[in-house]
């Protein structure tokens, strides 16, 4: 979920969509489970095994993260006006 949530907020906003982020977060998850597996063969032991289910709830947690990321800037920016991009440019300076 912190992919998908902190990802917008490091790169400008109309560069993520939600379908950008299920290949970023599939693409990150599907690298993290290969490094698992090779580590596991160079040090010759079944620390951590290739899990497709892994491959599955990471991508999703992605998402959420990104959905949640969506509704809290809709009710930031919408609901009480805040100028959150304002915001994102100072601390980024």
């Amino acid at each position: 979920m912190p992919l998908g949530f902190y990802l917008p907020l490091i790169v400008k906003k109309h560069v993520v969509n939600s379908r950008k982020m299920i290949i970023i977060g599939f693409c990150v998850s599907l690298c993290i489970e290969v490094m698992q597996m090779f580590i596991s063969l160079l040090v010759n032991c079944r620390y951590k095994s290739f899990d497709v289910d892994d491959l599955f709830l990471n991508t999703t947690g992605t998402v959420l993260g990104f959905i949640i990321f969506k509704f809290l800037y809709y009710v930031l920016q919408n609901c009480l006006k805040w100028d959150i991009n304002r915001y994102i440019e100072s601390k980024k300076s």
